[in-house]
């Protein structure tokens, strides 16, 4: 697996030290100069960012640190000696062609930018916005149940699910595989039968599961313990809910109306061990989020950094290296923010099953 590389921001704009001892007389007069230049827009034109790398070269060349993880996966930290929120300040291809030609030079696969600031200044191919962050969530479905359900007592065997499928099929097919080693029965919310009786009876004669599509949606939905929603929300938004009901969402959040108080999950965070959090610095910590740090070690790990059709056996790789780098489920993200993952235990344990089923 080839290394990567994380870009880091610094305040590297100061005023020169007036501790004489510190800096020579010309590194302090460069210093304010090139400060006195940034601060007029000067380094926007390429030539302007090429004075400023001369100013700097030697800041520049210091700011580049590797970092070993798990003894297979290399880390390279790119300091620019400069704010984050002054990248806009700066030439993008000069910046691009410097990001590139240390990355070359070193035999570093890929350099990311954290997507917030990639979102604001266009540098989009360096966005830390990997597949593997869009694939985790149904991918580590699983462990989710375990979070919600078998720490609170539950059984996941024992659970009413019902599925509202959306419009692609094969991702039904692969959040059933998914599901298949730990319950005994699933319901697709669905009046069209016929579209899924291959594909799920298949994977009923394969895995003996009990797999079912009704139509009778009112009914289903007054029953279930969890209803799995990969439609548009519309379907749900128009059915009355039993309130015991938890609810993940796997489309887009805004879609899905709920009118009543339902746990709804629409999307999960985790983080890396604390150990190789600190071992990588404050200073990633600052800038990349906790579930961003640890999508782009398993993405690399793993060797999924291009778009790769979603499928069981996918889900289950970014699984099992989730396991691997010691990764753990902190949080979710509910209808109004971040849902903590001290409050969902007892509220599901208080609620019990639907069918009172309860683990003895």
């Amino acid at each position: 697996m080839a290394d990567f590389a994380l870009v880091l921001f610094d305040d590297g704009i100061k005023a020169a030290s007036p501790d004489g001892n510190s800096h020579s007389f010309i590194k302090r007069l460069s210093g304010c100069f090139s400060g006195l230049l940034y601060r007029v827009g000067l380094y926007k034109s390429r030539l302007g960012s090429k004075i400023y790398y001369f100013f700097k070269k030697e800041v520049f060349r210091n700011g580049i640190n590797k970092v070993e993880l798990f003894g297979s996966i290399g880390v390279w930290l790119i300091r620019l000696p400069f704010p984050a929120a002054g990248l806009g300040r700066f030439n993008p291809y000069f910046i691009g062609r410097y990001l590139d030609k240390v990355c070359s030079e070193r035999g570093i696969g890929d350099c990311h930018m954290p997507a917030f600031i990639c979102e604001k200044t266009g540098f989009d191919r360096f966005s830390s916005v990997l597949p593997v962050g869009r694939m985790s969530f149904k991918s580590l479905l699983p462990l989710i149940l375990e979070k919600i359900f078998t720490n609170s007592g539950l059984n996941i065997a024992d659970l009413d699910i019902v599925i509202v499928p959306g419009e692609d099929n094969n991702e039904l097919y692969t959040v059933v595989k998914i599901l298949e080693p730990g319950i005994r029965y699933v319901t697709i919310a669905s009046k069209d039968k016929e579209a899924f009786e291959k594909g799920l009876s298949g994977i009923s004669e394969e895995s003996g599961l009990s797999i079912g599509v009704s139509g009778d949606c009112k009914s289903m939905f007054k029953c279930a313990d969890l209803i799995i929603n990969l439609g548009n929300g519309v379907l749900i938004s128009k059915c009355r809910i039993c309130p015991k009901s938890v609810i993940i969402n796997f489309n887009e959040p805004c879609r899905l109306k709920i009118q009543g108080d339902n746990t709804v999950i629409n999307g999960v965070e985790y983080e890396l061990p604390s150990g190789i959090r600190e071992a990588l610095g404050y200073d990633v910590s600052k800038l990349y989020s906790r579930k961003e740090a640890a999508d782009l070690i398993i993405a690399h790990k793993l060797g999924i950094r291009k778009e790769c059709r979603f499928n069981s056996e996918v889900g289950s790789l970014i699984r099992n290296e989730f396991g691997r780098c010691g990764c753990k489920i902190t949080g979710f993200t509910g209808l109004r923010g971040a849902v903590k993952m001290g409050d969902l235990p007892g509220s599901v344990k208080r609620q019990g099953l639907n069918g009172n089923r309860q683990i003895k």
